[in-house]
């Protein structure tokens, strides 16, 4: 199994040993595999270009949600939001800090955007500071309003789950994802979503998310005041994540891959 080959396209992100374990390594379990399995029709073709894996040799089994993610009542949406932000409505980012996540162009980003709208909405960031994230550290510090930008590390799944229900928009921008889970905790949570035009994330995004070019700050910063000043949309992007969600699950993923397993094994 393998869930993305993002070593091969930003090698500079990975500590240099675990880089050479990639390289080294990689390419053999492909080639001895009976078969591979990955989360996404994306990662499929780029084992297929980089490695030349037939593709017939290949089998995606999507990544799923835990059930705990479900639509914040308006009482926990009103408790949330006066715990980590003064009451004031927040964006939300999910997810490890490194530098394909794309944080520190994010909080540029968000910058241009409160010098447009007429309303304070806060960024919270959720997830652990992985590595190298001098930018993003250096992008908060220099951001005339770091006073409303969070970073709130690691949180346990009850916490997520009432962060992510009570948010305007899962915004997650990132570079380059094998799959994409925080997505497809947003439609479970029936929040929109601001994401990247790139790699799998408009495969599993479908219809409900407002993509963005994610090296554009400008991009990023015009998708989110569009949310907030656009009648419906939210509404209208909620709506189509109650359908995309459908096409994922655990139970479909584990059928799959019983079904490639008694193969193999016939």
């Amino acid at each position: 199994v393998t869930h993305d080959i993002a070593h091969v396209h930003y090698p500079g992100q990975i500590p240099r040993r675990v880089r050479r374990y990639y390289e080294r390594n990689v390419p053999r379990f492909l080639d001895r595999a009976a078969h591979v399995v990955t989360v996404s029709e994306f990662v499929r073709r780029d084992i297929q270009r980089y490695y030349g894996t037939p593709g017939e040799k290949i089998t995606v089994a999507p990544n799923g949600v835990r059930p705990d993610f479900r639509p914040a009542p308006a009482a926990v949406r009103t408790r949330v939001r006066e715990r980590f932000t003064g009451g004031h409505p927040y964006f939300f980012y999910l997810g490890a800090v490194h530098p394909r996540k794309n944080v520190a162009r994010l909080i540029a980003a968000y910058d241009r955007f409160r010098q447009r709208s007429p309303e304070r909405i806060h960024l919270l960031l959720g997830g652990r500071l992985a590595w190298q994230t001098r930018d993003v550290r250096r992008a908060h510090r220099r951001s005339p309003h770091r006073a409303d930008i969070h970073f709130l590390g690691y949180r346990p799944t009850a916490e997520i789950v009432d962060l992510l229900g009570a948010a305007r928009a899962l915004v997650y921008p990132s570079l380059s994802e094998g799959f994409g889970v925080p997505l497809l905790e947003a439609m479970h949570a029936e929040i929109p979503i601001i994401t990247s035009d790139r790699t799998s994330l408009p495969e599993v995004g479908g219809d409900a998310a407002l993509y963005v070019d994610p090296e554009s700050t400008r991009s990023i910063a015009d998708a989110l005041l569009r949310l907030t000043t656009t009648p419906f949309l939210a509404s209208s992007l909620v709506e189509h994540g109650r359908h995309q969600r459908e096409k994922f699950g655990w139970d479909r993923s584990a059928t799959v891959i019983a079904e490639l397993l008694s193969r193999l094994l016939n």
